[in-house]
This record gives structure tokens, sequence and C-alpha cells, in this order.
């Protein structure tokens, strides 16, 4: 215990896995305790006089992912990698209280029975509780055997020693000892006997409370224990804990708040208000949790600015008060009135399918009945009837026939399946349809494949046409300024005769074909890069 206690594992979030061979096994175990939560921390006991010698010891970083796993052990876990060998996993602190309940020092040649106790309910798979409420039924039996063999034997007068004694404050087994209730578990029948042979043995007999007294005249051979014999403090420390452990952490484990700060825009990894409030109503109709444990759940679920707010509230405050104030800051203002006229104003969307919409109907729904804006037992009438009012898909209002159904709405989960099964008949229709068409019309268009395809492109034949003909005319206009560039001394050469207005107009409104900042013939001034020549542009012009 003292190794455990300097390595300063946290005894309340640490399991105990025995049977380690270090070797590429253990690596299994690691992974499977890391499917419950992150690990802080894996010690190896490697003291020898540690009880817990030779084993491993993993403690959780947090207390909800030890509880996850607490409710599974003990277990026994074999790898895939070895299936032959078996891990036996049970919690560290049930394994330190049933260690520390052995009063007898390692010198002491006496059997250590609280750890064959704990060997035996291990290897049965049944609670260590359990095992030692049979083993004292089996004590209390046997002493009640031995207790009825002795009366025979003594005769009157044990009688009259064991009348003169009923003034002792130590419980006579035989005759005043109160029944023991039976066990929840009785032992498995696989169990050697050999573990239990000091208490059935014939003619095994209990130490005395006092070693050194001697048989004189007024010996009673029927042994006197005190209620400490029969219940050690050690065996009743022990069951309390493990029974008060699971009190507190077996129920409430199980019920998880989402985190919730109120905070806008909501974070993706948070509730909305009204989902997180719906979660709390389940909580508080719990009959199994305690006020107490309801708040805990609530507070802890609680993130800053939401958490600020109930801060300066004690701990023993009442769930409904605490919800109360949380309302105020958080739920909604309008009262049921209000909100059921928003809630006829809720029509279907364009594009959105029927079966979205009546979700949407239905969340909002839920909020204008929390209000108290309609009575719950209307829910399904309303809900139908909005939905007929806002859906514009006549096709399965039809195909369904929900106008005829306004007086015996179906619940909600029956309608979202119709119309979801619905929903998904027409768009296989629709996908058979579209395949059907396309296949017909495909042999039409590649009868020819320079035409058009059925998406408006050109084919690849038309392209290469049109790509020699666009080459055509680049090498047509390159020749033609190629020839513009001649220089003419004698001034330039007279456009050709065209019959058309545009020769005319041409004639009477020459171009120039020079550039007016250095004078030479093919390309403007824009784009000029030589230095300027004004006498060369000068003698240009008049010649233009």
């Amino acid at each position: 215990m003292d190794s455990i206690a300097n390595s300063g594992v946290d005894i309340t979030r640490s399991v105990l896995v025995t049977g380690v061979t270090k070797t590429s096994a253990d690596d299994d175990v690691h992974d499977y305790l890391r499917e419950y939560g992150s690990l802080k921390t894996l010690v190896y006991v490697s003291d020898p006089k540690s009880p817990f010698y030779k084993n491993l010891i993993a403690e959780y970083e947090n207390a909800s992912a030890f509880a996850e796993i607490r409710l599974l052990l003990p277990c026994n876990y074999r790898p895939d990698s070895a299936p032959d060998h078996a891990y036996r996993i049970t919690t560290l602190a049930s394994e330190c209280g049933a260690t520390a309940g052995s009063s007898y020092p390692t010198s002491d040649p006496t059997p250590d029975f609280m750890r064959s106790f704990k060997e035996m309910a291990d290897r049965s798979g049944t609670r260590f509780e359990d095992v030692l409420k049979t083993v004292m039924t089996q004590i209390h039996q046997h002493l009640e055997m031995s207790g009825t063999a002795d009366d025979k034997n003594t005769g009157n007068e044990n009688d009259e020693i064991n009348g003169e004694g009923g003034q002792d404050s130590k419980v006579d087994i035989g005759s005043s000892a109160q029944p023991v209730s039976e066990p929840l578990v009785s032992l498995p029948a696989s169990l050697p006997s050999s573990r239990l042979s000091f208490i059935g043995q014939p003619g095994a007999r209990p130490r005395l409370n006092n070693p050194t007294e001697t048989r004189g005249p007024g010996y009673n051979p029927r042994v006197s224990l005190s209620r400490n014999d029969l219940n050690p403090p050690e065996i009743q420390r022990v069951v309390v804990e493990h029974v008060v452990r699971n009190a507190d952490l077996g129920a409430p484990m199980s019920l998880r708040l989402r985190s919730f700060s109120g905070r806008l825009p909501k974070p993706n990894n948070e509730a909305d208000y009204e989902s997180w409030r719906s979660q709390t109503d389940l909580l508080l109709a719990d009959p199994t949790l305690s006020p107490l444990h309801v708040t805990r759940r609530i507070i802890e679920s609680l993130l800053t600015p939401a958490a600020d707010l109930v801060r300066g509230l004690g701990p023993d405050t009442l769930p409904v008060d605490l919800l109360r104030v949380l309302d105020s800051a958080f739920g909604t203002v309008q009262d049921g009135e209000e909100l059921y006229a928003q809630y006829l104003n809720i029509l279907q969307n364009p594009g959105e399918r029927p079966s979205f919409y009546l979700q949407r109907l239905q969340l909002m729904l839920n909020v204008v009945v929390r209000r108290r804006g309609i009575s719950a037992a209307e829910t399904d009438r309303h809900l139908l009837r909005q939905f007929v009012r806002g859906c514009w898909d006549n096709a399965v209002l039809m195909k369904l026939q929900l106008d005829q159904r306004k007086d015996n709405p179906p619940p909600f989960s029956e309608l979202l399946l119709l119309l979801r099964t619905e929903e998904d008949r027409q768009q296989a229709k629709e996908s058979l349809m579209k395949k059907h068409i396309s296949s017909s019309t495909k042999p039409k268009a590649d009868i020819k494949s320079q035409s058009t395809c059925s998406c408006g492109h050109t084919s690849s034949s038309e392209l290469k046409e049109l790509k020699e003909q666009m080459k055509q005319l680049q090498l047509q206009m390159s020749a033609f300024l190629s020839a513009q560039k001649i220089p003419n001394p004698a001034g330039p050469k007279p456009a050709p005769r065209q019959s058309s207005r545009s020769s005319a107009t041409s004639v009477l409104k020459p171009k120039p074909w020079y550039c007016f900042n250095c004078g030479e013939d093919g390309h403007m001034s824009s784009s000029c890069t030589d230095a300027a020549n004004p006498s060369l542009v000068e003698q240009k012009r008049k010649q233009l």
C-alpha cells in the first residue's frame, strides 16, 4: 500500500490488471482500457513487498471515463493476440479495501482468509460482499450445529451455567444469536472445498476471546462470541464502502447532459437551449434520482456565461429553482398564443421535402405545448392540420389521403414514416424514368457525329473543322498585314477599285499607315519602342 501511495495514483479512479505478461499482448489490454477514456498513467508494481506485485495499475484522467468501465468490473479480458491468456480487471479501491481488511502480519503463519475470499470471488465472478455473506451464514450454521451437539452432551449442568451467564454482554451463538439473513448469491459449486475447510471441519472450534483461560469447574464448552467477532469491522467497512460506491455511481452515470453555455452564435459542440431543456425534463421525471443528483448533473453541463448565473446558488438548491433562473435568461419570452400564431405561418419552403417540413412543424409545436399554447392531447390534430395547409406537394397529400384523416390523425412517428416511404417510392420511380428516357434517345444522338449533343455542346469533329478555318483566317490576315508594311516611295498605293460605298469613303478619307512617333510603317505609336523621328513623321504626314 505504501508503494501505491508513493506513486501518486488516485485510487478512486484506477483499475488493477492482473496477469500481466510484459509482452505485446499487454498492448491490447491498454487499448481496451483506452476505449472508455484517456489514461493518465500506467504503473507496473515492482515492489516485492506490495500485495499487487507484478500487476498493472491504470489511472483514468477523469471520473466519468472510470465510471463507464466501473459498471463492467470485475471482468476477464482475452486479447486477440493471446486468446488462451486471460487478464483480470478490477477496481483498485476494492482491491485495496480487501487487502486492508486483513489484519494478519506478514510473519504470522495464519492464512489470509480475506485474500482467499477475494480470490474466490474473482474466479467465480461473484460479488465480494455476497461471498462474505455466504461465509458468515455458513459460520452461523456450523456454530449452531456445534452448539446443539454440545447441548446434548453436557445436559442440564451446562443449561444452569448458561443461565448464570445470561447477563453477560457476549452473544451466545447457540441460544441468543440473531439469525443471519440468507445471502443474495450462494457460493458456486465449482469452488474448491479446501478453501472453507476451516469452517466445516468436524470438531473445529473458534479461538477463545482469552487464549490464556483454562478449563475450570465452570467451563462451558459452548463458546460465546461478541458481535464484532461475527462481523469484524474490516468486513463491515469493505461491504459498506462497496454498497455506498455502487449506490453513488451506479444509477446516475448512465444519464448525460450535453453542454450548454448560452453563447451566440451557438458553438457546434453545444446544444441549443430548447434541446438542453428537454433533457433536463427527463432527469426531473426520473423517480430514482434524488434532487441533489439532478442539480449536480445540471451544474456539470453548464459553461460560461450560463454557469455564472447559477454560481451564486447554494449546492442544496432544488432543480426547479435552478431551471427557473435559466429559463428567465435563455428561455423564450413569448407566450403560447404568440408562438401558436407563428406556428400557423410556417409553410413549406421551395425544394423542401415534405418529411423535413413535418419535422420543422413538430419542433415548433413542442415549444408551443411547453409554453401552454395548446394542450398536449391536441398535438397530433394540430400537426396534421398545419401540414395539409402548408404542404405544396398535392400528389403526396392525395396519395396518402391526409385531408380525410383530420378527424382521426395518426401520431407523428406514423405520419413521418408514411411520408418518407412515399418520397422514396417517388424518387425511385423518377430515377427509373430518367434511365429509360436516356437509353431510348441515345441511338438517335449517335447517328450524326457532327451534330450537337443533348447538352447543347458541339461534337469533336466540328471543333476540328472550326480550328482549321481559324488557322486559315490567321494566315490570310498575317499575309495582308505583311503586304501593308512594304514602303512605297512614290506614295501610298491607290486603293483597289470597289463598287461599294466603302471604297469611296476610303478614298476621300485615307488612313495613316505609319507610326506617329518614329515614322516607320507597320505599327502604332502606342506600341512603339523606337526613338522619336519628327522629320520622318512630317514627311509621311505630307504624303498622307
